[in-house]
């Protein structure tokens, strides 16, 4: 008797097995029909992205996020508060629509207290600096 052979007596057992290496197999079928459709260049990016793992050992969720990451990064917090500080109201904007842009911007910016979103924040002092 091999070891875990034991465990197909019992039916519920042998079922979940059955079933959990149906879904370990369609992942990794996923994983293999992903890597046949991609190109030299993706494959070998794929490949950098899980370093030191090899590809193989990634689950298809797994490298499907990476290189989502990669290719489409999310804008930092610093392009987000200059967008928002050159942010100007569109001629045919009404001010709702232009307030309610400003506010989605606002809201990956990422400011933790009124300092970082003052105009002036980590800038030149100006005269009503003093003020």
């Amino acid at each position: 008797m091999l070891a875990g052979d034991h465990l197909t007596d019992v039916p519920e057992l042998a079922d979940d097995r059955a079933n959990q290496a149906a879904v370990n197999a369609a992942i990794k079928k996923n994983l293999a029909l992903f890597i046949a459709k991609t190109d030299e260049g993706m494959y070998k990016l794929l490949k950098s992205l899980v370093s030191p793992k090899p590809v193989g050992e990634c689950s298809y969720e797994e490298c499907k996020t990476l290189i989502l990451n990669h290719l489409a990064p999310a804008p930092t917090k610093f392009a987000q508060r200059y967008k928002l500080r050159s942010c100007v109201q569109e001629s045919d904007e009404s001010t709702a629509a232009y307030i309610s842009r400003l506010r989605t911007i606002a809201n990956e910016c990422e400011f933790t207290n009124y300092d970082d979103s003052s105009p002036n924040a980590g800038g030149s002092q100006g005269p009503e600096s003093g003020l």
